[in-house]
């Protein structure tokens, strides 16, 4: 593999550092390269589609809330419904074609029902919302470090911050990622987030089972609590793995680790050699 596949890019961002430790081959086709896997593409367009929707959807919705008390869960679905019915046409067109009611109907009634959930979420956390789409940026062990966070929330009793990552995925990955201590994603944003008290508290909201996962029972209740380790600890690990991924790429070396989910866009799995 040319050395221009595997040199260190400036700045990375927490999704393509995961794809690296995860899968160092899948971020060369993928970051280097700009290869996907045909049927992975297809499976991300869908999936991407309903995700970037069901975010704008509900960004738009929530930043009118920033710093103000929640809206009743009811009433946020009830507004989530109707802007739907309004964009979709427009922001999400293959769902309007001929032959999609079923499938328009699915996307309408998962998002109804998420936005009623997650705002009963936060409000039995006492959470206010804090910043929607929100840049982030900071020096780790390669560079520079890039990315933005979906929602950002702080609890009114204490101020104390809190980072819920929006996903229209399946929850098994996202679980295993969480218990194995693998949601570098969750981890870099609380890295990210950090002062000098201590690392903010993450989680997954997924869109089609309109529940919130976290490793972190006590701030966030009524949540999937998993047990698996902190964000610090996570993010601890990680710079180790980062340090001998890094080194093996300069050695001109790639791990391939992939194993593919298609229910998600794609999991590294078990070690499989190096090419």
């Amino acid at each position: 593999i040319a050395n221009r596949y595997l040199a260190a890019p400036p700045s990375a961002s927490p999704t393509s550092l995961e794809t690296m430790l995860g899968c160092p081959l899948r971020w060369v086709l993928q970051y280097k390269a700009g290869i996907r896997e045909p049927l992975i593409t297809v499976l991300l367009e869908r999936q991407l589609l309903y995700g970037n929707f069901a975010h704008q959807l509900l960004g738009d919705y929530l930043i009118d809330f920033i710093g103000k008390p929640l809206p009743k869960p009811d009433l946020a679905a009830a507004a989530i419904g109707a802007r739907f019915d309004a964009l979709v046409g427009s922001e999400a067109a293959p769902l309007a074609k001929p032959g999609m009611d079923r499938e328009k109907t699915y996307v309408r009634e998962t998002l109804v029902g998420a936005a009623r959930a997650l705002i009963g979420l936060l409000g039995k956390g006492d959470y206010r919302i804090a910043s929607i789409e929100q840049p982030h940026a900071g020096d780790f062990l390669l560079g520079k470090l890039e990315g933005r966070t979906d929602l950002i929330v702080r609890r009114v009793k204490d101020g104390m911050a809190a980072v819920i990552d929006l996903k229209w995925s399946s929850e098994g990955p996202k679980i295993d990622a969480l218990k194995n201590g693998t949601a570098l994603q969750l981890a870099a944003y609380s890295y990210l987030n950090q002062d000098k008290k201590s690392w903010p508290p993450t989680g997954y909201f997924l869109f089609p089972t309109a529940q919130l996962y976290s490793t972190s029972e006590k701030d966030f209740p009524g949540a999937v609590h998993i047990a698996g380790p902190s964000e610090q600890e996570v993010w601890q690990a990680a710079m180790e793995l980062t340090g001998e991924t890094r080194a093996t790429l300069d050695a001109g070396k790639v791990r391939a680790a992939c194993v593919v989910d298609e229910t998600d866009s794609a999991e590294a799995g078990e070690d499989s050699g190096i090419m």
